[in-house]
């Protein structure tokens, strides 16, 4: 039987990382968090700003989203995601299941702009402009 410590973070090569939370059970694999990510409120550069746009997507359930109509460097900050929080796996499939019924035939798009933020506990719902 293997034991776990409450909590562990082991780089690895290609500034990747595998860590482990024991108080939320989330256990991820991936890059290394991007530290240099700004207070809430921070402005966001012009020139980010001039390099998307923000448009309609063409589809009606969808609706707006944003676009890049210029090159933008990796790693760059480029804004805050914003919606509802959502705390819990069931109350995301509660979230879903009622889109599903609300949108019928194209209930494929309805979890588009949920953003899952630690693994698998927490979710942001961008879903209403």
């Amino acid at each position: 039987m293997l034991l776990l410590s409450s909590a562990f973070e082991i780089s690895l090569p290609g500034n990747k990382r595998l860590s482990y939370n024991a108080e939320t059970g989330v256990l991820r694999f991936g890059p290394k968090p991007n530290k240099n990510v700004p207070i809430k409120g921070t402005s966001i550069d012009p020139y980010i700003l001039a390099s998307v746009e923000v448009r309609h997507t063409g589809s009606e359930l969808k609706g707006h989203g944003a676009f890049a109509i210029a090159d933008i460097e990796q790693d760059v900050f480029l804004g805050f995601y914003e919606g509802t929080k959502i705390e819990s796996r069931e109350a995301l499939d509660a979230v879903i299941g009622e889109r599903r019924q609300t949108a019928g035939q194209n209930s494929d798009s309805v979890s588009d702009y949920i953003m899952n933020i630690d693994g698998g506990v927490t979710f942001i719902d961008g879903f209403d402009r």
